[in-house]
Formats: C-alpha cells, sequence, structure tokens
C-alpha cells in the first residue's frame, strides 16, 4: 500500500499540507474522474468523494437529499443531515483533484472487453487511493469511515446515528 501512495504522490504531485483549501479549486469542467468536495462555508467541515464522472455523482448527491425514503441518505447520515439542517447553499462544492481516466486515455483504440474492464478498473483504484490520501492527511470531517469504500454507519448504534441530526 506504502508503494500506491507513493506512486501517486509523484503521479499527481500531492503534498501532505493540512489545509484543504489548498487543494480546493472549480474547474472548467465536472465531467471528469476525480476527488470531489462539499465544504461547509461557516465551519470548513467536509466531505470528501471520488467518482469517475463527478457531476454525475453530484446529481446523484443532490436526487438523494430531495429523496424522503431513509436508503438514500443511510451511506452518510451526517452529511446529508448537515445539508438538509443548513441548506445545500451552506456548502461550496468542487474538486481537490482530477484523475487520470485510463480508458479516456485509450479511447481511439479497439479495445477488447477484457481491456475496457481492465482500464476503468485502473481509474477506479486510482481514485479510492487517492481519496484515501486525502482522507489521510485532512481527515474524515464528515465523511463516516476513515477507510475509502466502508460502510460504517450502518453498524454504529442509532443513538451515535441520532447526534448526527
Amino acid at each position: 500500500m506504502l508503494l500506491e501512495f507513493l506512486c501517486l504522490k509523484t503521479l499527481y504531485k500531492l503534498d501532505s499540507i493540512k489545509d484543504i483549501k489548498y487543494y480546493f479549486y472549480k474547474p472548467e469542467i465536472l465531467d471528469v474522474a476525480g476527488i470531489y468536495c462539499f465544504i461547509n462555508k461557516e465551519n470548513l467541515s467536509y466531505y470528501i468523494g471520488s467518482s469517475l464522472n463527478i457531476r454525475k455523482r453530484y446529481n446523484r448527491h443532490i436526487f438523494n437529499l430531495k429523496q424522503t425514503n431513509t436508503r438514500y441518505s443511510q451511506a452518510n447520515p451526517k452529511f446529508y443531515n448537515l445539508i438538509r439542517k443548513y441548506g445545500l447553499e451552506s456548502f461550496d462544492f468542487s474538486c481537490l483533484l482530477i484523475t487520470k481516466n485510463y480508458l479516456a486515455m485509450f479511447s481511439g483504440l479497439n479495445l477488447s472487453q477484457e481491456e475496457i474492464a481492465l482500464l476503468k478498473s485502473l481509474t477506479q483504484l486510482d481514485l479510492l487511493l487517492t481519496e484515501q490520501f486525502f482522507l489521510d492527511n485532512l481527515g474524515i470531517s464528515l465523511n463516516v469511515s476513515s477507510m475509502v469504500g466502508t460502510r460504517e454507519s450502518n453498524k454504529l448504534p442509532n443513538e451515535t446515528q441520532k447526534k448526527w441530526v
């Protein structure tokens, strides 16, 4: 795992700077793979995520917020409840980093289904490792877990989950 992080730090020129504002920027296009962030304008709490398409992931968060069925917000009640409490306008949304999309890099070639699947997997692995870098260096804030890809919120006692409301 250490080797992967060293490669990512070299590939993306990442530094272990502790201030999230150092990374936070708004790209012209959000139809890209990368690490995104919702940051609260008042107290600078934040939620970090990753996606193969940041714009689509943003729209999915908005969809989840509008649903009355709690199934859509159970993945991160801490984050969604804070948005519901203070409003989406109290958050800025932007990128921390645009990552490489290996499938897009080789899109001009005649690729087999296996090669396409491999390139998608490489992009997803890159995203997860890079998101983990940000969680490790910036802290979890509104994220539920310190490890990407886990759903610890579903394992927390009801009393703890109620405190997030």
